[in-house]
C-alpha cells in the first residue's frame, strides 16, 4: 500500500487543481524529482538489471486524428537472453491541442528460458486511453489513464483480465530553446498498474505494480528525439514482491 500512496502523492503534485503556480520552477523540480524517487519504497527482492529498447512512433492523418505506433524489445535480467517483445498500434483523436482520446490494440509475449522445457506465453489486449497535457514554463506534464483488457494464454489455460494504469510524465527542459525545438531535456515519470477485474486469476493483488523512471535525452528536432533512462520497477506476484532495475534506450518519432 505504500507504493500507492506514493503514486497518489505523485499524481497529486502534477494534478492542476492541487498545482501551487507560485512555487519556483527549481523548487517544483526538486519535488517532482523526491516525490518519484519515494515512490515504490517496500522491501523487495533485487533482481539483475535488465534492458529494454523502446521505438515509439506518431504521425498525424488529419487535422483532428493521429496514428501512434510502439515496439518495445526486453531482455531478461542480466541480458541472458531475449524475453519479451510489445507492438502496440493505436489511433487518437485529439479534442484539443492538450487532450487526445484513443483505442488500440497490443500484442505482448513472453519467452522464459529458465524454465525446463521453456515457456512462451502470448497475450492479446485491447486499450481504451485519454491524455492531458499542461504546460508550466519550461516543465511539461503528461497525463495519461489508460484501461486494459487482457486475454492471456497460460499453460494452465487462458485469462481474461482488465488492468487500469495511470501515468504521470514530466519533462523538464534543460539547455533547449523556448520554442523546444532541440536541445537537453530531464524525463521523469511514474506509472502504477491496477488490476480491476479478476485480479486471482493473476497475482491475487489490486495493485500489480509500479514505475518509478528517470531519463536524460536529447531533441535534435520536434520530430525525433533519443532518450536514455533507468526504471526501478516494483512487481507484486502471488507469493512473494519483486523488484527490477531496467536500463532503456528510447527513440522518439513525430511525423
Amino acid at each position: 500500500m505504500l507504493a500507492l500512496q506514493n503514486s497518489w502523492l505523485v499524481f497529486c503534485l502534477f494534478d492542476p487543481t492541487h498545482f501551487t503556480m507560485h512555487l519556483p520552477i527549481r523548487k517544483v523540480d526538486l519535488l517532482i524529482l523526491c516525490a518519484l524517487l519515494s515512490a515504490n519504497s517496500l522491501m523487495a527482492q533485487t533482481s539483475e538489471t535488465a534492458g529494454w529498447f523502446f521505438l515509439s512512433h506518431s504521425q498525424k492523418l488529419a487535422k483532428k486524428w493521429s496514428y501512434m505506433s510502439d515496439v518495445q524489445l526486453r531482455s531478461s535480467p542480466e541480458f541472458d537472453f531475449f524475453q519479451n517483445i510489445l507492438l502496440r498500434p493505436g489511433l487518437l483523436y485529439h479534442l484539443t491541442d492538450k487532450q487526445s482520446v484513443g483505442i488500440g490494440y497490443t500484442y505482448f509475449a513472453t519467452w522464459d528460458y529458465n524454465q525446463s522445457p521453456s515457456t512462451f506465453e502470448p497475450e492479446n489486449r485491447i486499450f481504451e486511453q485519454y491524455i492531458l497535457e499542461l504546460e508550466f514554463g519550461r516543465l511539461m506534464l503528461n497525463n495519461r489513464f489508460r484501461l486494459e483488457q487482457r486475454f492471456i494464454q497460460k499453460t494452465g489455460g487462458n485469462v481474461f483480465a482488465q488492468r487500469f494504469r495511470h501515468q504521470l510524465q514530466a519533462k523538464i527542459r534543460l539547455n533547449a530553446d523556448t520554442a523546444f525545438n532541440k536541445g537537453w531535456y530531464l524525463n521523469l515519470q511514474n506509472e502504477i498498474f491496477l488490476n480491476i477485474q479478476h485480479k486471482e486469476k493473476l497475482n491475487n493483488n489490486f495493485f500489480d505494480q509500479n514505475r518509478p523512471y528517470a531519463g536524460i535525452g536529447y531533441r535534435f528536432t520536434k520530430k525525433i528525439e533519443t532518450e536514455l533512462g533507468y526504471y526501478h520497477r516494483f512487481q507484486l506476484e502471488k507469493d512473494s514482491r519483486k523488484r527490477e532495475p531496467i536500463v532503456q534506450l528510447m527513440l522518439i518519432t513525430n511525423l
